[in-house]
């Protein structure tokens, strides 16, 4: 900014004062505006992110391959627990009639 300000100083008094004010208002909008840094610090944070996604993805997958595990499993509990109580009645009867 100093190198602007010393081409400045060299300008007819008329100009300088216009010109400053533009320059200021220019430095405005350029703080304003995104940086490439700030951008390649964003494609960072989605790309993190997105990889994160996939992980996820992963682990859903897998927690849902384990919940049809234990759906089955409480399947062959139930029948199982079906079966008990037949052969818990079958010998009720028959305990009954002794």
């Amino acid at each position: 900014m100093l190198r602007y300000l010393e081409a400045i100083e060299e300008l007819p008094a008329d100009i300088k004062g216009p010109l400053l004010k533009v320059l200021d208002l220019f430095r405005e909008e350029v703080a304003e505006t995104v940086k490439k840094s700030d951008f390649e610090e964003l494609k960072a944070v989605v790309t993190r992110l997105a990889h994160s996604q996939d992980e996820l993805a992963e682990a859903q997958k897998r927690t849902e391959g384990r919940a049809s595990s234990l759906e089955a499993a409480v399947e062959r509990l139930a029948e199982a627990q079906k079966r008990t109580e037949e052969e818990t009645r079958g010998l009720t009867k028959e305990f009954k009639r002794v």
